[in-house]
């Protein structure tokens, strides 16, 4: 939540919390842009998998894309991911790659960019 808070105080916005993302998939669409920052995965399940408010706010996503709704349809979105790539070298920020499809998936706009770097 520390990281949030501070992209959130850098960028002047305002900080919404996953668990009210989740039960309110529509409270999203009110900005312009969302930034969402995800842990790496790290429990080794198939699903449920940071252990966060983070997976119920997927899982409704993905309901409400298999409904045919686009809860985010234009809203541009970016995502940065956080974890420890020593500790989980095999699953540092995978997070983010499935992040980002369902945001699409669910009408988000990408923008932004990510280089990896070696040894990192």
């Amino acid at each position: 939540a520390a990281c949030a808070q501070l992209v959130a105080a850098r960028l002047g916005a305002r900080l919404v919390c996953a668990s009210d993302a989740a039960s309110e998939p529509g409270l999203l669409r009110r900005g312009t842009l969302l930034v969402v920052g995800a842990p790496t995965w790290a429990t080794g399940a198939g699903e449920m998998r940071t252990g966060t408010a983070l997976d119920d706010w997927l899982w409704a996503l993905r309901r409400a894309a298999a409904r045919g709704q686009l809860p985010l349809e234009g809203v541009h979105v970016a995502a940065f991911g956080l974890g420890d790539g020593v500790q989980w070298p095999l699953h540092f920020c995978d997070a983010l790659g499935e992040l980002a499809a369902v945001l699409e998936e669910v009408g988000g706009r990408p923008v932004g960019r990510w280089e990896p770097r070696a040894g990192v």
